[in-house]
């Protein structure tokens, strides 16, 4: 109790001191203490019993081969599988505020956003949430105009090869040129609707089934095993649509700066085009609950711009305290609504924010063997 406590807590004091650099590494380590002392969570049976294996190249069809490689590594070095995650969670959160602060200096601020969600989605489904820091950090000399093309297609490759559906974001890339643009909404349209008629005749599984043999990605893209009922992708669609309509008022908001003030939020603009480019994904929802990982990676892109966007008016020393209230509690209570879906009962997984906080060493070893006998032995 007491470390979820102090986990909400740094949270909102995050939000109020957005830039301070002590509170940024006590925040930090109270998420590693999350991340990497955790003994039980939603997917921490299928990692432990791969990682338990991983020295049986049967099991690296499993996972993707950099994510393999990283825990033979370890597994060789005679790391458990706690202490992977302790070793992987301090190169995510390394990863993560490095990342945070190529976009804004207002590191808190993010980190607190980004407590409420998707963090602790993220520290069970690890290898997602560590490719989409990478898809982050990738993007970020693209928007600024650095245009850096070597260095990332080489962070998009990396976490391709750690989630390969971190390919997805890979699309953006190609609409960047202003003459597609105006046409964004049409060309991803298209390609949506060409998407969900491909995958509901078996063209993805035809393909698919060329490129791998394992039955668990396989049964992703053949309709007859889809798990996935209309009414819950109707749903990733509205989530989806409220994510464009945030990017879209950070948007709005920048502009208004821009007019007022004389400082704009450089990344506004690509970020909310980058958000409609998400619109390609919507046949993934037809297909898998587990879909909606393109959102949550997507989110952290999201927190970035409203940071940047208190940052500049921070700049000026002209803000108004109800209007920057109002935004930051928009974007919470849509936070808040999203991990709420996430833990829904039809997804088949127990609530990620109660096993997070109540199966971790600071109170003693899980037991999590003998659920795993009786729930394989079932």
């Amino acid at each position: 109790m007491a470390l979820q406590i102090s986990y909400y807590i740094l949270s909102i004091l995050g939000l109020v001191k957005k830039k301070s650099k002590s509170l940024t590494v006590l925040m930090l380590f109270v998420m590693w203490l999350v991340f990497g002392l955790c003994t039980y969570n939603g997917d921490f049976p299928l990692y432990s019993t791969v990682y338990d294996n991983i020295q049986n190249f049967g099991y690296w069809t499993e996972f993707e081969p950099l994510f393999n490689v990283m825990m033979f590594g370890c597994s060789i070095l005679g790391l458990n599988f706690i202490q992977f995650r302790m070793v992987f969670g301090a190169l995510f959160l390394l990863l993560l505020n490095y990342t945070i602060g190529k976009y804004t200096v207002n590191k808190a601020e993010v980190l607190g956003l980004y407590m409420v969600f998707p963090y602790l989605w993220g520290i069970s489904v690890i290898r997602s949430a560590f490719a989409g820091i990478l898809v982050m950090l990738a993007y970020h000399d693209i928007i600024v105009g650095k245009n850096k093309k070597k260095k990332f297609w080489l962070l998009m490759i990396t976490a391709s090869l750690i989630q390969f559906t971190s390919i997805f974001f890979v699309a953006y890339y190609f609409f960047r040129n202003r003459k597609i643009k105006p046409l964004l909404i049409i060309i991803v349209a298209t390609i949506s609707i060409g998407g969900v008629v491909g995958y509901y005749f078996g063209v993805f599984y035809r393909i698919a089934s060329l490129l791998t043999s394992n039955y668990r990605r396989l049964k992703w893209f053949d309709p007859a095993n889809s798990s996935q009922k209309l009414k819950w992708s109707i749903y990733l669609i509205i989530i989806l649509l409220v994510v464009i309509y945030l990017c879209y008022r950070a948007r709005k908001e920048s502009h208004r700066y821009e007019m007022s003030l004389g400082i704009s939020n450089k990344y506004a603009d690509e970020i909310f085009y980058l958000s409609l480019t998400m619109l390609v994904l919507v046949p993934t929802f037809f297909v898998t609950n587990a879909s909606n990982r393109f959102i949550w990676q997507f989110l952290l892109f999201c927190m970035v711009t409203y940071a940047k966007n208190d940052e500049c008016r921070l700049q000026t020393g002209k803000w108004n305290l109800l209007s920057v209230r109002m935004e930051n509690l928009i974007l919470i209570a849509c936070l808040i609504f999203f991990a709420y879906y996430s833990n829904l009962p039809y997804r088949g997984t127990y609530n990620d924010e109660y096993l997070a906080f109540q199966n971790n060493l600071i109170y003693g070893q899980y037991d999590w063997d003998t659920w795993r006998q009786w729930y394989w032995g079932k």
